[in-house]
């Protein structure tokens, strides 16, 4: 216990001599504070112990809350899945004419008699769960229970040699399930499953047919085998795939036109063209074209005792060109189609065969004064001019 008196300590205006002192008093006359008491500490852990209790039991009622509402969940689909494989059981010791149980299995496990007794208590029981059968394959699916046990899809079949035992009604409810005698387990025939129609296989898709190798485009026909040529012969001939005019002149200005069939052509005698008689041989009518020129001069001989030479030359000079190549570019292009010239006899000194196939092809002149262009050949030689397509 406390004492009966508290002190007080209160500042007071009593001077001192330093001003600075406090002046104690006790006041008996105060009652004692309860919270000190032996009996006060023991209610309050009352108090604290009941609140204790009050939290442990509403935890445990929540806790119980939620397994049952898993279990009352789960439950239905058990007992779905039970009721299609309930057991029978038989009795070998009574007389009585056997019954056949429900398909359904009471919550406690107890089995249905034939005797209905007078009083049936309620016995509060533990739930034994029966040991798990092998689930038989069925051919048709079992719905998925919602809130109520669908009936089974399939009939369960009436056991053969199994009795049901009927098991004695008793006075007094028990907590545990009957003791059973000689229980056997009706076994249901395994469901026969139809064997699944044979499935054609799809025809296989049609074999694409062979697609046929493009044809090769044609080759151009070959030149024909040349005629055999004597000697002192211009030959002209058309190298193009298609006919084309081939024309000559000579120094009457005259112009003198053959359409010549591809690789067709045609002959000129070349002693016909002497001195001041010279000739000039083109493709198309056009004066800026590629040019074959030639003449006889009886009184050359390249080769002695021949009795003269053919001078000859290729020409791609544009039309009206001055002395040099940049005076004949402002003027247009001497060049319109390539030509050959084959020489057919004795290749002596200059006398050689010749090739133009460009605008400044080096075998031709490209200016009036090119003068080592020139080429001379031995009497008897002949010539076989070949021209190519012309571009205009």
């Amino acid at each position: 216990m406390v004492n009966d008196s508290i002190i007080t300590i209160t500042p007071t205006n009593t001077t001192s001599s330093n001003n600075h002192q406090m002046v104690a008093f006790q006041d008996p006359d105060l009652p004692p504070i309860d919270k000190d008491d032996d009996e006060y500490e023991e209610s309050f852990q009352r108090s604290r112990r009941k609140r204790i209790l009050v939290i442990a039991v509403a935890a445990l009622l929540v806790v119980g809350a939620a397994i049952g509402i898993v279990y009352a969940a789960a439950a239905p689909k058990d007992a779905s899945q039970r009721s299609s494989l309930d057991v029978l059981v038989t009795n070998t010791t009574t007389t009585a004419a056997p019954a056949v149980l429900s398909d359904e299995v009471s919550v406690g496990g107890t089995i249905a008699t034939t005797a209905e007794p007078t009083t049936e208590p309620t016995p509060e029981v533990t739930t034994l769960e029966p040991t798990p059968e092998p689930t038989p394959e069925m051919t048709t699916a079992t719905p998925e229970p919602t809130t109520e046990t669908p009936e089974p899809t399939t009939a369960t079949p009436e056991p053969t040699t199994t009795q049901a035992t009927t098991a004695a009604p008793t006075d007094a409810p028990t907590t545990a399930a009957p003791q059973l005698e000689s229980v056997q387990v009706a076994t249901p025939p395994p469901a026969t499953t139809p064997k699944p129609a044979p499935v054609t296989p799809p025809p296989p898709p049609p074999t694409a047919a062979p697609t046929a190798a493009p044809t090769a485009a044609p080759a151009p026909p070959a030149p024909p085998a040349p005629a055999p040529i004597g000697g002192n012969v211009y030959r002209v001939v058309n190298g193009c795939a298609k006919a084309q005019d081939l024309i000559w002149r000579s120094t009457d200005l005259v112009d003198h036109t053959v359409n010549v069939a591809p690789w067709g052509s045609y002959d000129l005698n070349a002693l016909d063209y002497g001195v001041g008689k010279n000739i000039v041989i083109r493709a198309t009518a056009n004066n800026d074209a590629t040019l074959f020129e030639g003449f006889y001069n009886p009184a050359f001989d390249v080769v002695g005792g021949t009795g003269g030479s053919f001078w000859y030359d290729i020409s791609v000079i544009p039309h009206d060109c001055g002395a040099s190549w940049s005076k004949c570019s402002g003027s247009g292009v001497g060049y319109n189609a390539p030509l050959n010239v084959e020489i057919v006899g004795t290749q002596v000194g200059s006398c050689s065969s010749l090739y133009c196939g460009g605008v400044q092809c080096p075998a031709g002149f490209l200016v009036p004064n090119d003068n080592g262009k020139v080429h001379a050949c031995p009497k008897g030689t002949s010539f076989i001019i070949t021209f190519g397509c012309a571009t205009r």
